[in-house]
């Protein structure tokens, strides 16, 4: 299992000002030192400038698949329906259950084609999260219209208004009464599955309906589903060039979509603005878990410049390189945020 651990990291959250270097993240361990990847910096000062999503790291339950939407909230939970009533956030109250990791052929090529381990995107990962949370609370839109999901960004912010007009307000804070040992549960990230995505747009405002592609899916072998516009075939299409290479160049594209559980000492509350006393009810089952799906837009690599040299299929996507990470869903929110509906 990968993952990520790291004792320090309890801290008080609310929506007043941060203090500078309100986070600081190990600087080695695991098995790799992060301090020769780019943009592995401390999180401290303005929000999430640190961060650096843009980076090149070169120098049984059933399956949660793309266009299947996975474990459903519990809506007759007490918890639920108070949150869904007054704030309807990116958060369960109810924690989420555990998936066994699940081993998908490309996905896992790509990080050995460019040497990443998954603990570099996972630390990554675990930054963009906790500074998408900070910027949350403190009415960052600028911040979560860069590192969310269009659709996820405009939904959030449709609440976070409604919030501000309300009695209510909430906060996120450290709670270490969790864990084995009573001391807290410590913060630990895995990712539990990954899908690769071809042939659509992470706009999603920009695919067709789902009736209008060709579907192949392996994602159980390969972890891949390629979409195939059916327009793909008419002759009228390869009349002008400009509409055929972008029909084309939309083809080729990929999408990485990350599954991440985060098990994390962290409690969101919904507190009474004058009083501040809260008001959510944690089941005593909650078992500190939250599930994240990270998406990023896959890089290609350069076309051969002789015509001597070939690869294959399976060599040309796994030579894709990261893009900018973006969350695409919290806790199943926008039901994992299909890409086609």
């Amino acid at each position: 299992m990968f993952g990520i651990r790291n004792s320090q990291r309890l801290l008080k959250f609310s929506s007043s000002a941060a203090s500078p270097n309100l986070i600081r993240l190990p600087k080695k361990g695991f098995g790799f030192d992060p301090r020769n990847a780019p943009g592995m910096e401390d999180i401290g000062g303005e929000f999430m400038e640190e961060l650096d999503i843009d980076i090149n790291l070169r120098k049984k339950p059933k399956f949660i698949y793309e266009h299947i939407s996975g474990i459903k909230r519990n809506k007759n939970s007490p918890s639920t329906q108070f949150k869904e009533e007054y704030l309807d956030l990116p958060w369960n109250f109810d924690g989420y259950p555990a998936y066994e990791v699940q081993t998908r052929y490309l996905s896992d090529r790509i990080f050995d084609q460019n040497t990443i381990h998954k603990n570099v995107i996972l630390y990554h990962l675990e930054r963009v999260y906790m500074g998408v949370w900070r910027a949350i609370l403190n009415r960052r839109y600028d911040v979560l219209e860069e590192y969310l999901e269009e659709k996820l960004y405009t939904k959030l912010k449709t609440k976070l208004e409604k919030l501000d007009d309300s009695p209510f307000d909430i906060r996120f804070e450290a709670d270490r009464t969790g864990g084995e040992d009573g001391l807290g549960v410590i913060q630990n990230l895995r990712m539990y599955d990954a899908h690769l995505i071809r042939g659509v747009s992470p706009t999603r405002e920009e695919n067709l309906d789902r009736g209008e592609y060709h579907f192949y899916d392996d994602l159980n072998d390969f972890g891949l589903v390629i979409y195939s516009p059916h327009n793909v075939s008419d002759p009228k299409n390869f009349v002008h060039k400009e509409v055929y290479d972008k029909i084309f160049e939309q083809s080729r594209a990929i999408i990485f979509r990350a599954f991440v559980q985060i098990e994390t000492p962290y409690k969101l509350h919904i507190v009474d603005r004058k009083t501040e006393e809260k008001l959510e009810r944690y089941p005593t089952e909650y078992n500190w878990s939250h599930a994240v799906l990270f998406e990023t837009q896959m890089k290609p690599p350069p076309a051969f410049k002789s015509f001597t040299k070939v690869e294959t299929y399976m060599e040309w996507i796994a030579k894709h390189t990261f893009g900018a990470w973006k969350i695409a869903d919290m806790d199943e929110y926008m039901e994992w945020n299909p890409l086609v509906r």
